[in-house]
């Protein structure tokens, strides 16, 4: 195949790309599975772990990547993506259980500070997913909606007992985390939509819309607040 400088690309090189990208994904899918692996279970000596000469090298892993792996076996890079992991996880279930949808938005409090403070979290994406690393626990499906948004998809009890938990500590891991190039995060709180499963809505997408909709009516309020879809 051509390289990208000398031709413009065909719709076969075009496919074969694509093809190539979802082989990449399922690469990275197997090594989040052995990652899995990697660490000892409850009760597990180390003797019985596996031998590192019959898995892959982590030497050369991105460290982001390694960290998103490991803490973030189901991290999604977009909506898309996220819906669809949600839609495989919940066939795969055998019974019912009942979840929370969460859409986590970080934004600007102030009009005066909106331009810095957007452009602030535009270059650090990752104090967000800290916030979100500090308030979310394995099984969770984490999705990239934007710079500013996060989706949540959590276990909760049929009263979205957990996602008022999560929720809590969202707040209150914003409120302690300490924002490089700026004094503090007075000027940043975080919003918070939820939807549960399958009280609002059985349909995914459809729950998604709920959750943005309860996300709507808490970006109204001026500080960080959660709010049920109605």
């Amino acid at each position: 195949m051509d390289t990208l400088g000398n031709s413009r690309l065909t719709d076969d090189e075009c496919k074969q790309l694509i093809d190539e990208l979802s082989e990449l994904k399922h690469q990275l899918k197997c090594a989040e599975d052995q990652l899995k692996v990697l660490k000892p279970q409850p009760g597990q000596s180390a003797e019985s772990s596996p031998n590192p000469s019959s898995t892959f090298d982590l030497g050369n892993i991105e460290e982001n990547i390694y960290r998103s792996a490991a803490e973030f076996p189901s991290y999604e890079a977009d909506q898309f993506t996220f819906c669809e992991a949600i839609c495989r996880h919940l066939t795969e279930q055998s019974q019912t259980n009942t979840y929370a949808m969460l859409i986590c938005e970080f934004s600007p409090t102030s009009i005066e500070d909106k331009y810095k403070t957007q452009k602030c979290m535009e270059q650090e994406a990752r104090n967000i997913e800290a916030v979100i690393n500090s308030a979310t626990s394995a099984g969770t499906h984490i999705g990239y909606i934007s710079h500013m948004e996060r989706a949540l998809f959590i276990p909760s009890d049929q009263e979205g007992a957990s996602a008022i938990k999560t929720a809590d500590k969202l707040v209150r891991a914003l409120s302690q985390h300490n924002w490089p190039g700026r004094e503090g995060n007075r000027s940043v709180k975080c919003s918070i939509g939820i939807a549960l499963y399958p009280g609002d809505s059985t349909n995914i997408p459809t729950l998604f819309r709920y959750a943005d909709r309860a996300l709507y009516n808490a970006t109204r309020l001026d500080d960080s607040y959660y709010v049920f879809y109605r």
